[in-house]
């Protein structure tokens, strides 16, 4: 089936949403969160280089569109495992933090973490090849059938792992391995999964910053920066006083999101592409 974007791809202005909880402490407060150079934060990608591809143009667009002072993309994570194409999405990141046209920040995610460990512990495949790694060993040229039975079979996952480490470019090691755990900017602290309410933003554990769910997400707190991320996938992008949840499951929607914060405002651009069967 042909991959085809939304002809409706056009910013939408995102309120923030104080229905959702007892946020009384943010209503009282002077002003909104600030950035003063114009960030756009994209969600995470699983493997979907078309839609990847397509935001990249959509944020050109953007940028033609609405000029604006140097701004920055920031990548929030998880860029493989689940979808297609999960090299390609690693060899077109690469060309954008290298070639100059953007400035980019690119955060480490899970899924990342996952091929990290598991080019130094082969006991890892079981795990994660369920959860889309074997999606992103194909997509290296890792054979199916030899990483099936890899997960099952533990000998056979030494195999897998010396296999991939021999396909696997250098360059995508060292960028698999360059990825920061978060970001900050203005009023707004990125990271891949959140934060942990009860610790200060500077003493945030990569842990926490990379998987944590729940207690972050249930959290009312003002975490001191608005903290923006992915990770835990809502129905609709969430735009809270507290934080922003780009992700909306592109592995079963289709709809890659990023959010753009300048001055006091939050914006939302979307695309979309046709998603095939994935991992669960």
């Amino acid at each position: 089936m042909t991959n085809k974007v939304r002809a409706e791809n056009i910013r939408i202005q995102l309120e923030v949403d104080f229905r959702s909880g007892d946020w009384e402490h943010f209503r009282i407060r002077a002003q909104a969160p600030m950035t003063s150079r114009r960030i756009y934060a994209v969600a995470d990608i699983h493997g979907y280089d078309f839609q990847l591809n397509s935001m990249v143009r959509r944020i050109s667009e953007d940028m033609a569109e609405v000029p604006g002072a140097n701004p920055i993309i920031i990548f929030l994570g998880d860029y493989i495992d689940r979808g297609p194409n999960s090299k390609l999405v690693v060899e077109r990141l690469c060309e954008l933090r290298t070639n100059g046209i953007f400035d980019c920040v690119l955060l480490r995610g899970n899924h990342e973490q996952w091929l990290i460990d598991f080019a130094q512990d082969s006991t890892v495949l079981p795990l994660w090849g369920r959860k889309g790694g074997l999606q992103t060993l194909c997509s290296y040229g890792v054979p199916l059938s030899q990483i099936e039975a890899g997960i099952k079979n533990p000998l056979v996952a030494e195999d897998v792992r010396r296999q991939f480490l021999n396909l696997v470019p250098l360059e995508h090691m060292a960028f698999f391995r360059s990825l920061q755990s978060h970001f900050e900017f203005g009023d707004y602290f990125f990271a891949h999964a959140g934060v942990d309410p009860d610790i200060p933003l500077d003493q945030q554990t990569d842990h926490d910053l990379t998987w944590i769910r729940y207690k972050f997400l249930e959290s009312r707190k003002d975490f001191g920066k608005v903290v923006v991320h992915g990770h835990t996938p809502a129905e609709n992008v969430e735009s809270l006083p507290n934080r922003i949840n780009v992700d909306t499951e592109i592995y079963t929607r289709g709809v890659l999101n990023c959010v753009i914060l300048e001055d006091r405002t939050r914006h939302l651009l979307s695309v979309k592409g046709d998603h095939s069967t994935h991992a669960d």
